[in-house]
């Protein structure tokens, strides 16, 4: 029959088009079957050669016919007759013989040669012969699109007489379905119209995907599909001679039917390996259990039937059940009544007013009957007379899946801490670990595992060791891994430390595919109880007081809690997530990411805790009274009082002297506390207790960047300018391109009286950090190293400054009236505009007014304005000190 090919003209751009792609299903009136498959392709670019010129035809030749009927190749509108030429391979690859899985089929594999580009390649063939394992009824599913290339035309069509009738399914949205009837047939077409290439995508559920979908059956109900299925299954009603002698050997006298159950059940799954042999009926008629017996092998069904005949040997009533893995909660909503809905089969065990859902494939459970009941598969269909409709499953959503509990033991501050996992995992994530476990050592286990923690924490290191055991009467496996931390307490602001914690078991659960809106529904993770508990133990109380944290979030997807408490010793956090659906529906996707935003800054928390010990706190208490009273008084007086970075200074040293005394930091904590106190130290130029404060952290800390920058200000700002730039040079071997070294040795440099290589340094300093120019005191310092070297007053600035020095902002009104523009009156205006700078800035002013007064040779003139310059008293900038410096420089001048 002739296709339709319109709306090619708006089929997708690719490599590969895929032009028709038709499927014609035909059941005649003898109950045989067929299928007419049809195709065209287009290659349009090279890309598309090599998939666009193999074709592959897969069948079961135990009840299957293949007939080929044309291959052609048209090229420039000639048609080029390829079939009776043909190479066909006929390939048995068995693609789920790493499932332990042999179905039989077989594929016809074709290769053309001499294919081009702008090559459109047609074929046709029937494939005859339908399974008889369906007992004559015709069930069928099919998809219209390709993972080749985006189609524009993909059709199936049934052909069935009128009386057999059938229950088609084709999501509406996608598919178009006509249907008419002619001389007691029955027509079926349903179409697709440039489709798009088919992507798999691994965060969309299975069920989503079967709306793309057609599925085909005979069977009128559900009733209809368990009576099929119970016949199917009767060979475990009548067990043999073999199957009560096994029976007879495994039971022991006095045993419980609970007891026997789950030695039966035991057995099944661990003596009889999982390996299926599903050819012709095969596909779904189980092996007699004679067979299963003695083979020692068979799939899920034979399992099954073998399970099913031992306890009906035994009086125990036992129902196999049909399942879907993957459809799950999807097969009662989605699909018609149809065998081919389910690919598992589990059993129905009762005893007495109880049942147990057994799975007799799982070789890796382990503990008691109640702790292997199959949970979380939605609906199933006893393979059972009698039974009308799909049976719920209990849910999963209420199932421990996993717990684990990290303890951080602190020994001594002094020393790295030890961090130990335990890790639980309970029920089919146990058996799944344990799968894992028998394909790989124990080693590659450890080092797979221990990445997880290695990424969530800073300074973690594992030691490569693994415990693994079972856990006894229950089916789960403890899993114990140890590290160590180098570091773990971080610190912060002098007097805290700051420890990470990460719920990275929640994290995990918790991951998302990516943060981009979403058309389709989500895959979540395993419906089931999630736990991780995090715990902290120190060598003494660090804690004053008991706080405790509570947070919940509860969505329809959903739960979570999280509970910690600290006090004294010790701290704990713990965070539980319940998932109660694994498919999040597209429209939920906003609000979903919107929680999960709450959510993550509770997955991944700080502890802190006080650097000082309760005496070193009450110390600090008192000493931080005592400097407050001590401001009043010189205020009350009338007196100067400190600058705010004198004060910050006074008030961080008080801070750092009791973190150093407290002894809760590691050697290199209490290097960077000894940096940050001889800064301090330098503010308030405290030269002595610098130099032994920068001893000090070098001997604890010899890499040390900060301690050799500040040894370099330091003698920068003493006058001391072979050292300074001695020292500078040494922190660049740390880093070499820090604007601050250059500035150091700039300045070391300009004190010198060597103005070209102040110049050049001052240069690479604004070269380095461009916010350098716009601060203003570089290009300051370079101007005066500039006119030192005999640049005229009225010289412009290089145009890279020029823009900021148009600024009103301070310290440019200096620059203007180093350049002449403003008289220094005006300057001093401008530094009097903020009365919280005013002390500050008058600083910095006198001091340039001083080096302009040097340059011009009037010595009276730099010397009022050094000495201006100290009255101000703000020891902490750099211009305080070098005013002390050239008036020490003006005195020995004088002397002599």
């Amino acid at each position: 029959m002739t296709v339709d090919l319109g709306g090619l003209h708006g089929l997708a751009s690719a490599p590969l088009q895929i032009l028709l792609m038709e499927t014609q299903a035909r059941v005649d009136l003898d109950g045989s079957a067929s299928h007419f498959e049809h195709g065209v392709r287009l290659i349009r670019e090279s890309a598309g050669l090599e998939m666009g010129s193999q074709l592959q035809i897969e069948f079961d030749p135990s009840y299957q016919q293949l007939v080929l009927h044309r291959l052609d190749v048209w090229r420039d509108g000639v048609r080029l007759d390829r079939l009776p030429t043909l190479k066909v391979d006929l390939l048995q690859r068995e693609s789920q013989l790493e499932q332990q899985m042999l179905d039989g089929r077989v594929t016809a594999s074709v290769v053309l040669a001499d294919i081009r580009v702008g090559d459109r390649i047609e074929w046709s063939y029937t494939l005859h012969g339908d399974n008889p394992v369906f007992a004559g009824r015709f069930v069928d599913d099919d998809v219209l699109f390709s993972v080749r290339g985006p189609t524009a035309v993909a059709r199936y069509r049934l052909l069935a007489p009128v009386d057999r009738v059938m229950t088609i399914q084709a999501a509406n949205d996608r598919h178009e379905v006509h249907t008419s009837v002619k001389e007691g047939w029955r027509e079926t077409l349903i179409t697709r119209r440039n489709v798009p290439v088919m992507t798999f995508d691994p965060t969309v559920p299975r069920a989503y995907r079967l709306a793309d979908f057609i599925h085909v059956s005979e069977f009128p109900d559900w009733a209809a599909v368990a009576d099929w299925a119970d016949r199917e299954f009767a060979v475990a009603k009548t067990p043999s001679a073999l199957v009560k002698k096994t029976v007879d050997e495994l039971r022991e006298p006095g045993m419980s039917d609970e007891a026997l159950v789950l030695r039966l059940l035991v057995f099944v799954q661990r003596d009889i390996r999982y390996f299926g042999t599903e050819v012709g009926v095969s596909s779904h008629r189980p092996a007699p259990p004679d067979k299963v017996l003695q083979q020692r092998f068979g799939d899920c069904k034979d399992k099954v039937t073998l399970l099913s005949a031992m306890l009906a040997v035994a009086g125990i009533e036992a129902t196999p059940v049909l399942v879907s893995t993957g459809l799950r909660e999807a097969i009662r909503d989605q699909l018609p009544a149809t065998p081919r809905a389910f690919d598992h089969v589990i059993v129905d065990v009762r005893l007495g007013e109880r049942h147990f859902l057994l799975d007799a494939t799982r070789s890796m459970q382990t503990g008691p009957l109640a702790d292997r009941v199959v949970r979380g598969l939605g609906w199933g269909l006893p393979a059972k007379v009698g039974t009308t409709a799909l049976v719920a499953i209990d849910p999963a959503h209420d199932d421990l899946r996993v717990e684990e509990e990290d303890t951080i033991r602190v020994g001594s501050f002094l020393e790295d801490p030890q961090f130990d996992v335990k890790l639980v995992m309970h029920g089919d994530t146990a058996e799944a670990f344990r799968s894992w476990r028998a394909s790989m050592s124990d080693a590659e286990i450890a080092r797979q595992l221990a990445a997880v923690w290695v990424e969530a924490y800073t300074g973690l290191s594992m030691d490569g060791n693994i415990q693994m055991q079972d856990i006894p009467d229950h089916n789960a496996l403890d899993i114990r891994l140890h590290g160590q931390f180098h570091p773990y307490l971080e610190l912060q602001n002098k007097s805290t430390l700051r420890a990470d914690i990460a719920l990275v078991n929640l994290i995990n659960v918790l991951r998302l595919p990516d943060q981009s809106p979403r058309s389709k529904p989500l895959q979540l993770a395993q419906p089931g109880i999630y736990r991780h508990r995090v715990r902290h133990e120190f060598p003494e109380s660090v804690f004053q007081k008991k706080s405790t944290l509570r947070f919940d979030e509860t969505t329809k997807n959903l739960d979570f809690h999280l509970r910690g408490e600290t006090e004294g010793l010790q701290s704990w956090v713990e965070g539980e997530i319940r998932i109660k659906s694994s498919t999040l529906a597209a429209e939920d996707w906003s609000a979903h990411r919107e929680m999960l935003m709450r959510l993550w800054p509770k997955l991944k928390l700080n502890l802190s805790l006080s650097a000082f010990r309760k005496d070193g706190i009450d110390k600090v208490t008192a000493q931080l009274r005592q400097l407050e009273q001590k401001d009043a008084g010189t205020r009350a007086k009338g007196e100067p009082t400190s600058t705010k970075t004198q004060g910050k200074a006074h008030v961080g040293l008080i801070m750092t002297a009791a973190a150093l005394a407290g002894g809760r930091l590691n050697p290199a904590q209490q290097a960077d506390v000894l940096a940050e106190q001889a800064e301090m130290q330098e503010w308030l130029i405290e030269s002595d207790a610098v130099k032994a404060s920068l001893t000090q952290a070098l001997q604890l800390n010899p890499a040390l960047k900060a301690a050799y920058v500040l040894q370099a200000r330091h003698a920068q700002l003493n006058g001391d300018a072979d050292r300074a730039v001695e020292f500078a040079t040494q922190a660049m071997r740390f880093e070499s391109i820090r604007a601050d070294l250059y500035s150091i040795r700039a300045a070391a440099h300009f004190m010198a009286g060597h103005p070209s290589q102040a110049r050049d340094d001052y240069l690479e300093v604004m070269r380095l950090d461009a916010h350098e120019t716009e601060r203003g005191y570089a290009p300051l310092l370079w101007w005066l190293a500039h006119r030192r070297m005999g640049a005229p007053l009225g010289e412009a600035l290089p145009v890279t400054m020029q823009k900021a020095a148009e600024s009103s902002a301070w310290p440019w009104p200096v620059m203007r009236m180093l350049q002449g523009k403003i008289s220094r009156e005006q300057a001093e205006q401008a530094a009097k505009v903020d009365p919280d700078e005013r002390r500050e800035r008058l600083c910095e002013l006198y001091f340039y007014v001083g080096e302009q007064a040097l340059i011009q040779g009037d010595l009276a003139q730099a010397r009022w304005a050094f000495e201006r310059s100290m009255a101000t008293g703000v020891t902490e900038y750099f211009e305080y000190r070098w005013s002390a410096l050239r008036l020490k420089a003006l005195a020995a001048k004088d002397r002599l």
